[in-house]
């Protein structure tokens, strides 16, 4: 500090020097947060955009099934889609459950 402050001129200093520093802090802590949440968003969006493709080749699929096995009843196609979706949506959730935890654990 310059010796011409007074005491109580540079007690005045520190403390806004304290303020910009945490408004730095809170700046970064912002700007942190913020890139993980639009990164969640985009991962999301991406997930989302392979779900549809395999829903398609899914649909794709028991379609042409259905045509030889289901032809009699127009609703078991779609029940049977909607049977292998659950399945496979069950099965990424709880391998990405897992997934997520392990780093948990591991700090333990």
């Amino acid at each position: 500090m310059p010796e011409d402050l007074t005491t109580k001129h540079q007690v005045e200093v520190q403390k806004e020097v304290k303020k910009q520093l945490k408004v730095i802090q809170k700046s970064r802590e912002f700007g942190s947060e913020f890139k993980k949440q639009a990164a969640t968003a985009m991962i999301a969006a991406f997930g989302f955009l392979i779900a549809l493709e395999w829903r398609d080749l899914i649909t794709l699929f028991v379609n042409n099934f259905a045509q030889t096995e289901f032809i009699k009843n127009e609703y078991a196609a779609a029940v049977y889609t909607a049977l292998i979706v659950t399945a496979i949506a069950v099965i990424g959730i709880a391998l990405i459950s897992r997934w997520s935890k392990q780093p948990d654990a591991e700090k333990k």
